[in-house]
């Protein structure tokens, strides 16, 4: 199942930031074995698959169905582009986050009754879970695997060029969304064609599936805090300079939104040649939040002073929980004029942002910057000018001090037409008024090849 994270509405500045946002001893990374009968088998039992794209529903009243994979259980079901999916058996669908908690831990073989709408008509349909067709690229060799963390084994998905290597490798880190990271129809938001032109150039590449995300185990992925979250990616990285077929002085690492955050903070413990980003956030996560609800209650019409209520309203809110360590309920009985930055920022009334409050506590009191200094490698900030999530400021600054730090080491881009999601759009507004993925822009292969091939000699 292909899931996707709203791009905002104006009149919804909370959702909007719903699209930046998706210790234990490590073990030695697992590549897929073979079972007793002799066909490719797996360390980690294979999740379902149900082969329907959805998105976001004004109101939080379910979510609309934006693609039918031909041959899928969502097809054989009878969906169809535009239904609107509310439920799941008993439980109710509100958003793509409740969607994918209700069907993301499924087996193949496994079924459920989908209550749906269709032109005002309430109807059920059961679906039979299919095996996840596993990934392919004319690229290279994807192999897959896992690595034990703290949330248990967690599926890699690593490509490989033709050849004994040793080669560089690039590892591309997600954003802050619950969905898994496997392509295997193509094309979330982009990283498919990050994953194929590295692959194409000589790079072997990796990426994580977050606890409950995907096959890998743990979760539910909204209830992950940070610092679990973190160390996957920090067993994934081990594991992939320990690969036989990667120069484990030739890695570098590719943040996208909530995955710049990681970035930086992994390359300060483990050294790596370079850390790429894009719309990412440097600030405290705190003051992040407040500037992103000025901009886009701004730019959805909101007169000053109603802004500057809004911005009273969030900074109580953020107060309570990132600040005394509350969670939301605890918040909202202390303080009962909650109620509505509650329901915009947590429509459950239990996960901010669709993660959890304790997430959001431990990123708050990271300091970014120090990281960034800390970490002992080239950077790229890259900034696209119709990213409403992210500021050039916050990019600029990153390229700014990890250039003081050693001359010629930060690199800011400013990707024109761009937003946050790597498609091409002419404005904040084009980006944020537009309803799933755009055209996707390829200008962010070129920065990004050109980049590394300088940090890294990709012939070795």
């Amino acid at each position: 199942m292909r899931s996707t994270v709203p791009n905002g509405r104006p009149s919804r500045p909370a959702a909007a930031l719903l699209a930046a946002l998706l210790a234990a001893s490590p073990l030695p990374w697992r590549p897929s074995i073979a079972d007793e009968g002799g066909t490719p088998g797996d360390d980690l039992r294979r999740r379902g698959f149900v082969g329907a794209g959805v998105a976001p529903e004004e109101g939080d009243r379910g979510v609309r169905v934006t693609l039918v994979v031909p041959g899928s259980p969502a097809e054989a079901a009878g969906l169809i582009e535009g239904d609107l999916i509310v439920g799941v058996d008993d439980e109710p669908v509100t958003d793509p986050a409740s969607f994918v908690s209700l069907v993301g831990a499924r087996g193949a073989g496994e079924e459920v009754a989908l209550r749906f709408i269709r032109e005002g008509e309430e109807r059920t349909e059961r679906v039979t879970f299919g095996e996840r067709p596993r990934e392919t690229s004319e690229a290279g060799e994807v192999i897959y695997g896992s690595v034990a963390a703290a949330a248990g084994r967690q599926r890699t998905i690593v490509t490989k060029p033709e050849g004994d290597g040793p080669f560089p490798a690039l590892f591309l880190i997600q954003g802050l969304g619950c969905v898994s990271i496997e392509n295997p129809a193509g094309g979330l938001i982009g990283y498919k064609e990050v994953i194929d032109a590295f692959t194409e150039a000589g790079y072997v590449t990796l990426r994580v599936d977050k606890p409950g995300c995907g096959d890998s185990e743990g979760g539910p992925c909204a209830d992950v805090d940070f610092d679990t979250e973190l160390d996957g990616y920090r067993q994934g990285l081990a594991a992939l300079k320990a690969m036989p077929f990667v120069d484990p002085g030739r890695v570098v690492l590719f943040g996208h939104s909530m995955g710049g955050v990681m970035g930086p903070i992994l390359a300060a413990e483990d050294p790596v040649a370079g850390v790429a980003v894009y719309g990412t956030v440097l600030k405290t996560w705190s003051e992040y939040l407040l500037e992103n609800v000025r901009r886009q209650s701004a730019l959805g019409g909101a007169a000053p002073d109603e802004v500057d209520d809004t911005l009273r309203a969030h900074a109580k809110l953020y107060a309570r929980l990132f600040v005394l360590g509350q969670e939301p309920d605890e918040a909202l009985a202390e303080d009962p004029s909650l109620a509505p930055v509650l329901a915009d920022v947590a429509p459950d009334g239990e996960h901010p942002y669709t993660r959890n409050a304790r997430f959001f506590r431990q990123l708050d009191a990271r300091n970014l910057p120090a990281a960034w200094l800390e970490a002992d490698a080239d950077a790229l900030a890259i900034w696209g000018e119709a990213d409403f999530v992210s500021t050039r400021e916050d990019h600029e600054l990153i390229a700014s001090l990890v250039d003081g730090r050693s001359e010629g080491s930060g690199r800011f881009v400013l990707l024109e037409g761009t937003d946050h999601g790597f498609s091409r759009a002419d404005s904040y507004r084009d980006a944020m008024e537009r309803e799933g993925p755009g055209e996707f822009n390829p200008e962010l292969l070129r920065v990004l090849l050109d980049w590394a091939g300088s940090v890294v000699d990709p012939a070795g």
